[in-house]
């Protein structure tokens, strides 16, 4: 996706309100075996299979789940960032923990909040991460520069 893309996505989250986010955190060896390295195929599962916990299956739990997801592999570790509305789906903790863990197994890490608890992390993921710093007589003048 080019970087304007991204930074309209990223405009565009910033102002729908409701926003919140599952953070999952596995390892890339774990992520490989489970779903041979496909995000597409974890989300089909997590969002459309028929695996159920207290007799409702994924499908019908996950039915609406509107948003998007932004994924990250850095060396050993593989990580998700789901974002969702909640004014339109509004899950519970237990059942996406358990969900979840059913398709990562055990040792997989979630978190849930809000979206501006990870906006920062997304944009890391997405590559908008700028940073700026002076050198040299430049940052030694600065302050002239600022007059």
């Amino acid at each position: 996706m080019p970087l304007i893309k991204e930074q309209q996505l990223l405009s565009t989250l910033e102002k729908t309100p409701n926003l919140k986010a599952i953070r999952i955190l596995t390892t890339s060896e774990n992520f490989e075996r489970r779903f041979e390295g496909s995000i597409s195929f974890f989300f089909k599962k997590l969002k459309n299979s028929l695996s159920s916990i207290g007799g409702l299956s994924n499908r019908e739990y996950f039915k609406g789940l509107s948003g998007c997801y932004f994924t990250l592999e850095e060396s050993d570790n593989f990580e998700i960032i789901i974002l969702y509305d909640s004014a339109v789906t509004n899950l519970n903790r237990i059942q996406v923990f358990a969900r979840i863990k059913k398709l990562l197994g055990l040792n997989t890490k979630i978190e849930l909040g809000d979206y501006f608890d990870y906006s920062d992390r997304i944009k890391q993921m997405v590559g908008i991460v700028r940073k700026t710093q002076t050198f040299g007589d430049f940052y030694f003048n600065k302050h002239k520069l600022a007059d």
